[in-house]
């Protein structure tokens, strides 16, 4: 039997009586039937790759007609090449069950993999996708639901915050606390010095360190939310351990530590500074020293200043009462000073003294001598008399001070600058006990004063 060469010579019926012609509908028949078991067989290949046991039968199950499928199944499209087939379909059989000529030989096999890969591939996609779409959908959700959360965590803290902060501000109306109402632990106080132009947040490290605060965030916020920020006052402050708070905030911007110190007219420079060191307002030496480095120029009466003299500001510490802080700067203490000093230097002094033809220190320096010689107020004027015809004479060979022997009071400085003229260049004090002086203006008349009897 001879295969045959065309799909329309199939005779799909099983019957073929040898008619010659096939009607036009009986070829589209039979061609309609070819192409779908093609299809069939093209599918049931694909089960077989897959590793099915059944694929032989299925291979047979799709052929319509009894012997022409095994027939074409064992054809020369087969791997073997033999043109002739058995007739009970056991090569079609065997080929598909080992999946190997059925299945490799044939080009529209390999077609039928092609598209069933394409196949599992693009259901492989459409699942990834799909995958994807729902792990998208997650994402975006879980994201919602974060931010959700947050925004009602925001507000709740927000509004707790509210709560706290009007309960305590309605507290600190209602219970003003005032610094001479906070105890302090008398084992425990310390001083705590603010320096000029200290933040809160220098301040809360300085606490901190002293071990007075636990936390310095928590007082730096308070500090700001109570407004006292700019309200901390540089100086010395006393505080002890166990305070709150708010009681060291109202310690701290309450005014600091001070101490009223007196500085007696006639007292001298060396004095001063030794007085200003007991009082804890600055150490001695560091005084002294600045006495001769502080920059003073803003100072026009001190322009004509001589530098002749141990300490330069020698006469112009002006001697008063003076509130002080504990552990002020020297600098600060002079400036204080200096002042008070110009304060009492009336401008019209200057037109005065130069009338006199003298200048601002030699006002100083002759005020420092009346307020040494003398303590009567009688005697001021003409004892800054004498002291002004020494400084013009040329014949008073006892010499001229270089500058202030100690700082004079107002009283000697209104003296120098309201004196009249005199001729007196020599004094002796009076032997009556009385603290008064007689006055010469030669150094016979003083000698035959001061003459020892016999």
């Amino acid at each position: 039997m001879v295969s045959p060469k065309y799909e329309e010579d199939l005779d799909l019926t099983g019957d073929n009586t040898g008619d010659s012609e096939i009607s036009g509908i009986k070829k589209y028949s039979k061609k309609h039937h070819i192409a779908k078991d093609r299809s069939a067989s093209s599918v049931k290949r694909t089960s077989s790759k897959a590793g099915s046991a059944k694929a032989g039968s299925s291979s047979k199950a799709g052929s319509s007609s009894k012997s022409g499928a095994s027939a074409r199944s064992g054809s020369s499209r087969s791997s073997s090449g033999t043109k002739g087939t058995s007739s009970n379909g056991t090569s079609s059989k065997s080929n598909s069950s080992n999946g190997t000529s059925s299945k490799g030989g044939s080009p529209k096999s390999g077609s039928s993999k092609a598209r069933s890969n394409a196949v599992f591939k693009t259901a492989t996609e459409k699942n990834n996708a799909s995958g994807e779409s729902r792990n998208s959908r997650f994402s975006t959700h879980g994201k919602a639901l974060i931010i959700v959360i947050f925004i009602i965590l925001f507000v709740g803290v927000s509004v707790f915050s509210a709560f706290l902060s009007y309960t305590y501000l309605v507290d600190r109306y209602e219970n003003p606390l005032y610094a001479n109402e906070i105890d302090l632990d008398p084992d425990t106080t310390v001083k705590f010095k603010i320096e000029k132009g200290a933040k809160s947040k220098d301040i809360s490290e300085n606490l901190k360190e002293m071990g007075l605060i636990k936390n310095k965030f928590v007082f730096q916020l308070l500090s700001k939310f109570n407004g006292y920020d700019s309200s901390y006052k540089s100086g010395v402050h006393y505080l002890s351990k166990g305070l709150t708070y708010d009681e060291i905030m109202v310690l701290l911007s309450a005014e600091p530590e001070t101490v009223k110190v007196t500085f007696p007219e006639g007292f001298t420079s060396i004095q001063i500074a030794e007085r200003l060191d007991a009082n804890n307002i600055c150490e001695k030496n560091a005084f002294l020293d600045a006495l001769n480095t502080t920059d003073v120029s803003s100072y026009g009466f001190i322009s004509g200043i001589k530098n002749n003299r141990d300490f330069y500001l020698d006469g112009y510490l002006f001697p008063d009462t003076y509130e002080l802080e504990i552990d002020s700067s020297p600098e600060t203490v002079i400036y204080k000073m200096l002042n008070r000093f110009n304060d009492i230097f009336k401008p019209e002094y200057y037109e005065r003294i130069e009338k006199k033809g003298l200048t601002v220190d030699d006002v100083v320096t002759i005020a420092s001598f009346v307020e040494k010689d003398t303590a009567l107020a009688y005697e001021r004027e003409t004892m800054a008399g004498l002291y002004c015809n020494r400084l013009t004479s040329d014949d008073f060979y006892f010499g001229y001070p270089p500058g202030p022997c100690c700082s004079p009071g107002e009283a000697c400085i209104t003296a120098v600058i309201k004196m009249d003229g005199n001729d007196y260049l020599y004094y002796a004090l009076k032997p009556d006990e009385s603290g008064a002086h007689d006055f010469f203006a030669t150094y016979e008349e003083y000698e035959a004063a001061t003459r020892e009897p016999g």
